[in-house]
């Protein structure tokens, strides 16, 4: 269970139990996030691929599927048969006698900023295409 995937997957859910006490199901909420970090950057491959090749891609049919594919296999991964449950309880036991390191909080927030980021430069670059 120690992977980059699932430790974002916590950091989230951990930040959306923090945010929002009165929310049960913050994992739900953890999901969505990140499906669209995901997204996002399936999405900046897609720009590329319009915006520099002579394939052409219908950006916004392939959004919908995409997000749909993305956020159902993040779902499989992630909520089904109680894995969320297991994954929160597992870091939250690694972290019970000591707070997670600031460089492992610091590569999530960096992944979060380079998935926008990211994004916002290939639809930029590939606007005038």
């Amino acid at each position: 269970m120690k992977n980059f995937y699932y430790y974002f997957f916590y950091t989230i859910a951990n930040f959306a139990r923090r945010v929002n006490k009165r929310d049960k199901d913050f994992s739900f909420s953890s999901l969505i996030f990140l499906s669209l970090c995901v997204g996002l950057n399936i999405l900046s491959i897609i720009f590329l691929i319009d915006g520099f090749t002579s394939i052409s891609i219908n950006i916004n049919a392939s959004i919908l599927v995409m997000s749909a594919i993305v956020y159902g296999v993040n779902y499989l991964i992630l909520m089904k048969n109680g894995k969320s449950i297991k994954i929160i309880e597992f870091y939250d036991r690694r972290f019970e006698n000591h707070k997670p390191k600031l460089m492992s909080i610091l590569l999530v927030i960096c992944y979060i900023v380079f998935s926008y980021g990211i994004c916002i430069y290939t639809a930029y670059l590939t606007k005038g295409n």
